[in-house]
């Protein structure tokens, strides 16, 4: 309170109303500005050397809190005043500076108790207190976001912290606590309110808890008037009264949702089941929470074929998916989406010129003994990836070490009038076959492509179905910035990119496209998932910027979802899960019974397309691009999608140079425009192996 009176006592031009308000664009973009400033001073020595620069960063991010105090980004203003007197304590050591920091954390949480940084500001003022030796102030302060902030992003750590100092330091945990527990330890983790995402014919269920607890499920059939549901026990927990209301669902395939207190010291969740066809159960950690994803009957058409032994719907067998179509309807692929539309991506044109790619996963075999001659003149295409090739790589030139602000030339300016020039591309089809298509769409004379095995035709080839809609992630967002370095954050980054690959689907290849995130909001990873499956995409990409703690580590690496093969996977999917490379390995067991479909396989051959044209297109661009080749991880951002999906990590923000190229609009582009043809290229492949 005081750090906010002494800020007003010392601007009496509020006193007269705001001189000088500003528009809320440009409130937005000094804001950021500030903030980019604070990075730099956090990230470099130098920098920050001068305390001056630093009370000169508080002056000016006061100023434009008093501009508009109204504005809808002032509570990031005053958060912010708080974050650079924290980081001025950390840096010059001085106890005022922590004094500072504390009272603007307090203030954000007082003239602000709605906004999504109260409960982060109340946090982290109790983390001061706590690191003064200030235990009962600390416990006061997490006792409030435990009660006024239980939709929060932070109850689970305040819990958590809450019951610890409590019992480190003696203090009695607050009556509101003890009167909602009914033990007196007050060590029953907390069930929170359940969010969900649903479809006509998927449903994602989360349940959350304040620590990680034990739990069991089990499926009961209908009896009498008693419906089908399935039922969760989370053992030594509690709900409060007030988050047991049933939730209605009604969407065809769940009635409701239910929660209540079992027994004293168990709260069961009942999801009152209408129709289903296959559920799945997982957790994750970090915060703990337990997913539930429910579908419902797919609407594909078998393909006629041999009689074969029946098989299980709900589990697909690899080896069946590789070799022959299934004899009966499968509920794996995606749900009624025709093969072919007006909007289908039109023929791609024959590169000029391939470069051979570096595979990090071996092709499969080629066709043996083409049936026609002219087929041999293709082999050496054939035996090519797919490589994307746009008619400006000309005007570019390779960047030199150290130099890539100003080496790196920029693509020549066209009239807004004037549409980009098309992609050309060679596809080397993963199965072994390859497509070769004149400008016109048509096939160069005889060298049609011939139909081979079904050995490289995965369930959705063999089904038919097509590619309409995208959903495109990128990652992170809000408080959530992702890899850091040189003063660039990975979630502006990656927004960039997605939004550019976004309109190049859209515009160019005729796709359905939407975006996790229109803006700099912050999604949770489970949501992310959920929003491609209820949208029914048929393609879902993540984007994502890479960072290491050596800053010679560079190239661009493409993942889909698998276990992890070696440490540096488990490294890069636990920065991305925003948990431990522990809980990635104990993660791994859980995913063993997720990935029984065939995702997997078409995933990867996704993967390979895009990585494929991202390495070799930036490459043919002159850019000195290394590639780390297709990889596979447990993501928690893919889990649970019923659709091909992969994570793409494009650079990296921790290398110099990689960083002065992600600065440049021109090179975001250029990726953008990659792996939008190697999305169209795994497409046509799809397509046309199908109907072959």
């Amino acid at each position: 309170m005081w750090a906010l009176f002494l800020l007003l006592v010392l601007s009496p031009g509020l006193v007269h109303g705001r001189a000088g308000e500003i528009a809320p664009e440009d409130f937005s973009r000094q804001l950021k500005s500030q903030q980019e400033t604070l990075r730099q001073f956090e990230g470099n020595v130098r920098a920050g050397q001068e305390r001056d620069s630093w009370l000169e960063l508080v002056r000016q991010c006061r100023q434009l809190y008093l501009k508009n105090p109204k504005d809808e980004h002032a509570p990031g203003a005053l958060f912010l005043m708080a974050q650079i007197h924290r980081g001025m304590f950390g840096r010059f050591r001085q106890t005022v500076d922590l004094d500072e920091a504390q009272g603007y954390f307090l203030d954000v949480a007082r003239v602000f108790p709605k906004h999504a940084l109260a409960d982060d500001a109340l946090y982290t003022a109790a983390e001061i207190a706590s690191e003064r030796g200030d235990y009962a102030r600390a416990a006061e302060l997490l006792t409030r976001i435990v009660q006024h902030h239980v939709g929060g992003d932070r109850v689970g750590q305040a819990t958590v912290l809450l019951k610890k100092i409590c019992l480190d330091h003696n203090i009695p945990l607050p009556e509101q606590l003890r009167e909602s527990s009914p033990t007196p330890s007050g060590q029953l983790a907390t069930v929170l309110p359940i969010k969900y995402w649903s479809s006509n014919d998927y449903t994602r269920i989360v349940i959350r808890a304040s620590q990680q607890v034990r739990f069991s499920s089990q499926l009961l059939e209908e009896v009498d008037d008693q419906p089908r549901r399935l039922y969760l026990d989370f053992n030594n927990s509690f709900i409060e009264p007030k988050y047991r209301t049933p939730i209605p669902i009604e969407d065809g395939l769940l009635k409701r949702v239910r929660t209540g207190q079992f027994n004293p010291s168990t709260v069961r969740v009942v999801l009152d089941i209408e129709s289903i066809a296959d559920y799945k159960i997982f957790n994750l950690k970090d915060p703990f929470r337990v997913v539930v994803d429910v579908q419902g009957k797919a609407k594909v058409k078998a393909v006629e074929t041999k009689a074969k032994p029946e098989v299980d719907s709900r589990v697909v067998d690899m080896a069946l998916v590789d070799r022959t179509p299934p004899a009966v309807p499968l509920e794996a692929g995606p749900i009624d989406r025709p093969a072919v539309t007006d909007k289908t991506p039109p023929p791609l044109p024959l590169l000029d010129k391939v470069v051979e790619p570096e595979r990090s996963m071996p092709a499969d075999k080629a066709v043996d003994k083409p049936a026609d001659k002219a087929l041999e003149a293709e082999k050496a295409v054939a035996a090519a990836p797919l490589v994307v090739e746009l008619d400006d790589q000309k005007k570019r030139r390779p960047s030199e070490a150290g130099k890539a602000a100003e080496t790196t030339k920029t693509v020549e300016a066209r009239k807004p009038s004037e549409p980009e020039p098309a992609p050309k591309v060679a596809a080397k089809l993963p199965s072994g076959k390859t497509s070769v298509q004149s400008n016109g769409g048509k096939k160069n004379g005889k060298a049609a492509a011939v139909k081979g095995s079904q050995n490289g035709i995965t369930l959705a080839q063999q089904l038919g179905l097509g590619v309409r809609r995208i959903v495109i992630d990128p990652g992170h967002g809000g408080k959530d910035p992702g890899a850091t370095a040189f003063g660039l954050q990975e979630k502006d980054i990656v927004l960039q990119v997605s939004k550019k690959l976004a309109e190049i689907l859209r515009q160019r290849y005729g796709y359905e496209v939407s975006l996790t995130r229109e803006d700099d909001s912050f999604h949770d990873l489970e949501e992310r998932t959920a929003i491609a499956n209820t949208r029914q995409a048929d393609l879902f990409l993540s984007i994502h910027v890479n960072a290491h703690p050596s800053p010679k580590v560079r190239g661009i690496e493409t993942f889909f979802l698998n276990l992890a093969t070696n440490e540096e996977a488990m490294r890069v999917a636990a920065r991305e899960n925003a948990t431990s490379s522990h809980n990635i390995s104990d993660m791994q067991n859980i995913l063993a019974d997720l990935m029984k479909n065939s995702k997997i396989q078409e995933s990867s051959r996704l993967a390979e397309f895009v990585q494929d044209n991202m390495v070799q297109g930036l490459r043919q661009a002159k850019y000195t691009t290394k590639s780390l080749g297709v990889k596979q991880a447990p993501f928690y951002v893919l889990l649970g999608a019923q659709m091909p999906a992969v994570l793409a990590e494009i650079s990296f923000v921790s290398h110099p140079e990689e960083a002065e190229l992600l600065r440049q609009d021109a090179y975001l582009e250029r990726i953008a425009h990659q792996i939008a043809a190697g999305v169209a290229a795994y497409t046509q492949h799809a397509t046309t192996a199908a109907l072959r």
